[in-house]
């Protein structure tokens, strides 16, 4: 049987995922005009990894992985926005 603290602590966890899914979904639509979606199970194929930063209600930083074909859609979608 679990203790109530670490029920509490699984709770949390449970809230603070959700939140920071929430945001990077926010964020990734705002900018990128693009849906997350979870990483492929073969880790081999993400080749480039990136800190994201995160402001308003919610702060912090997470790290977001990608393959080589992700990032350079992502870099052509950020551009396009920036020069249009």
């Amino acid at each position: 049987m679990e203790s109530a603290a670490a029920v509490l602590k699984s709770h949390k966890r449970a809230i603070w995922r959700e939140a920071l899914e929430c945001a990077a979904l926010e964020v990734f639509d705002a900018l990128l005009g693009a849906r997350l979606e979870p990483a492929a199970q073969d880790y081999a194929m993400l080749e480039f990894t990136a800190m994201v930063g995160l402001a308003g209600d919610l702060r912090g930083i997470m790290s977001v992985s990608c393959s080589k074909a992700t990032a350079i859609e992502m870099t052509n979608r950020i551009q396009n926005r920036l020069y249009v």
